[in-house]
């Protein structure tokens, strides 16, 4: 049994926790909110001034899952991704976008890029960010901030990486929010995972503790 507490939980499902805590055993979440009991035989973390929120999902396009290499699924969980998946052929009416495709020379095409994530939110689009082989995991994740900079809001990046994507791969019922039942898939930041500043501390993957 393994606890968080003390933590700023963005559950993406049900909004922000301040204070939160996450309580996890045999692989699941078992209870998670602002008042969560921990039993004394837990494992605990104090989180205080942490920001806890789901694995992030990396999309990619590849022919299958076993064509990514060990040292790739290693390395992207040291930055918060816990699962790697394939794009499937249907996409189930969520929008792949590569933020790589909205980095460009000229200023005015770079805002132009942005400004469609931003009325895609407004109108209520869904889409996943997904990584583009050139460009690891680090750099995908600061070419999210400059997105959010841009005007794309953080509620909308982080489930372009989290609920979305597991959407995309029907998986939406075990991963990509924090919520009783599912998986116990998270990540620790010590910061806005969007910022250069931040790293990712810890990656819990079905209830294994990887410390990075």
């Amino acid at each position: 049994m393994f606890a968080i507490k003390n933590a700023r939980i963005l559950t993406v499902t049900n909004g922000i926790m301040e204070n939160g805590s996450v309580l996890m055993d045999e692989g699941k979440i078992i209870a998670v909110g602002e008042t969560v009991t921990i039993p004394e035989e837990a494992e605990t973390l104090n989180a205080e001034g942490k920001w806890v929120m789901p694995g992030l999902i990396d999309l990619q396009s590849v022919p299958s899952i076993e064509n990514i290499p060990s040292w790739e699924r290693a390395l992207n969980r040291e930055f918060g991704f816990t699962k790697v998946g394939v794009i499937p052929e249907e996409t189930r009416d969520l929008v792949l976008v590569k933020p790589s495709d909205c980095i460009v020379n000229e200023p005015e095409l770079w805002k132009l890029q942005f400004d469609k994530l931003v009325k895609m939110e407004q109108q209520g689009i869904d889409f996943c960010l997904v990584r583009d082989k050139g460009a690891g995991p680090r750099l995908h994740l600061s070419m999210i901030g400059i997105a959010v900079e841009r005007g794309v809001p953080f509620d909308a990046a982080l489930r372009a990486l989290t609920i979305n994507p597991a959407k995309l791969l029907g998986l939406e019922n075990t991963i990509g929010s924090i919520e009783v039942g599912k998986c116990a898939e998270l990540t620790v930041f010590d910061g806005n995972p969007f910022l250069n500043t931040s790293l990712c501390e810890m990656s819990i993957v079905s209830g294994v503790i990887d410390k990075n």
